[in-house]
């Protein structure tokens, strides 16, 4: 009788260095870093997932881990941050939203600000915000020059500071998981209802103009589709260059684990820059004008379903 087969592999060591590391390399999985203000003690307050379990396999994976992450601020335990696959949500204080230290955190990182390719921030309701709030997330986000893609997170994390509900609350300041998700479809807003926040979000949260007409009417079709999509337009000197994924993104529970829920979607829209100065998109026929204003933009687009 044949023996059965292995459930373990013996001779890991056995393989060649280079197929060794790739497998290390391949181990690593994405997490989100959040980080908060915390106003009584001044200071910033790193949340953060559990630390990569390469650091602790071997010294081989510990050096290549090493080789790939950076720690993020001057904090008594080392909190890693792996650039090409991590994510940094910098979570609202609820009393004083995005002030100075929120304009300020790229330059408290231990790495370079253009390391930073995935940033999300809070979704902030216009009944809530503080006069210098649009200013503060902003200049936050020309403070990564190199981001490939933003999150609006709905219903985040935000932060009071005082101090015994947050302590009693179980993972605060402590080791979080985070899982992006989609939503279920019952658990969604019309179409109509979700453009509107999405545009008024942009138009307020990033300080940008979504150059949407008011007059313009969806057609049953829009109305049925799942998700909504937004496209940040990077401006870049005097050059457009880049497309930001700008997922959204839902807190659900509290707790040691976190569930979120995100939509994502292929940035190919068909929007298509034309030589005077507008973008539009085809749709049944019908071409919808955006017009393209000075400075960054956001094009808001309801997707095929």
């Amino acid at each position: 009788m044949a023996d059965p087969p292995k459930q373990t592999f013996s001779r890991f060591s056995a393989l060649p260095t280079e197929l060794r590391l790739q497998i290390w390399r391949l181990s690593c999985t994405p997490r989100v870093v959040t980080v908060s203000w915390d106003i009584k003690a001044e200071n910033y307050r790193v949340h953060f997932t559990t630390q990569p379990a390469i650091l602790q396999v071997s010294s081989e994976s510990r050096a290549e881990a090493l080789s790939r992450v950076y720690t993020c601020f001057w904090t008594s335990h080392p909190v890693y941050f792996a650039p090409d696959l991590d994510t940094l949500y910098i979570a609202r204080n609820r009393y004083i939203g995005y002030s100075d230290p929120v304009r300020n955190v790229a330059h408290n990182l231990r790495f370079a600000p253009d390391f930073v390719r995935s940033l999300a921030i809070d979704h902030v309701s216009p009944l809530e915000r503080k006069e210098w709030e649009t200013y503060s997330k902003w200049s936050l986000f020309k403070s990564f020059p190199q981001l490939e893609e933003a999150y609006l997170v709905l219903g985040g994390l935000e932060r009071d500071n005082y101090i015994e509900t947050e302590k009693k609350r179980e993972g605060h300041g402590q080791k979080q998981t985070i899982e992006l998700r989609e939503p279920p479809i019952d658990s969604r807003r019309s179409a109509d209802k979700e453009l509107e926040d999405f545009v008024e979000s942009w138009i307020y949260d990033l300080a940008v103009n979504s150059g949407w007409d008011d007059n313009l009417k969806l057609d049953d079709e829009v109305k049925t589709n799942k998700f909504l999509w937004t496209i940040l337009h990077a401006r870049r000197g005097d050059q457009w260059k880049n497309l930001w994924k700008c997922r959204e993104a839902h807190v659900v529970t509290y707790g040691s684990e976190f569930e979120w829920w995100s939509s994502e979607r292929s940035s190919e829209l068909g929007w298509v820059d034309v030589p005077d100065g507008t973008i539009y998109r085809t749709r049944n026929g019908v071409r919808y004008y955006r017009r393209v204003p000075q400075g960054p933009t956001a094009a808001v687009a309801p997707l095929q379903s």
